[in-house]
């Protein structure tokens, strides 16, 4: 018998921290976080298979958790309101980038998805025709060629 994924998530409205930590808790050990300084000690301690977090995390930036989590963590950030320019520092991390509204269904498919590890899509230097490049998630349908 295996154990559960680990799964570390941070946000500091503690109603929507109870939200997503709820719509995990059926597939995966959740630890849930409000703040950056306690989250980051436990994924430098027990780092999680997947990190979930607010971009804006009051004083600090959720984007370094990322930058800070081993190549073995896959991670998941959001934003509200959203940045187009701190999305797009999250996806040059190679973090996936979910809406808040999309969140909390497509939370649960990250964990075990058929996703590589990290965000793949690629960052043209340049491109003004979008703000957040495209690329598959975890809860988007699958396209066969």
């Amino acid at each position: 018998m295996h154990n559960p994924p680990t799964v570390i998530i941070v946000e500091p409205d503690p109603r929507r921290l109870a939200m997503l930590t709820f719509s995990l808790a059926a597939v995966a050990t959740v630890t849930g976080y409000p703040d950056f300084q306690a989250a980051r000690a436990r994924l430098l301690a027990e780092p999680p298979e997947l990190l979930v977090t607010n971009v804006r995390l009051r004083e600090y930036n959720g984007i370094h958790l990322v930058m800070l989590a081993p190549p073995s963590t896959r991670s998941v950030v959001y934003m509200d309101p959203e940045d187009p320019v701190l999305l797009r520092e999250a996806q040059a991390v190679r973090a996936f980038v979910e809406s808040p509204e999309r969140l909390l269904l497509s939370l649960p498919s990250y964990v075990g998805a058929d996703l590589h590890i990290r965000d793949r899509r690629e960052f043209l230097r340049g491109d003004r025709r979008s703000s957040i490049r495209g690329g598959r998630r975890a809860a988007d349908p699958r396209v066969s060629a």
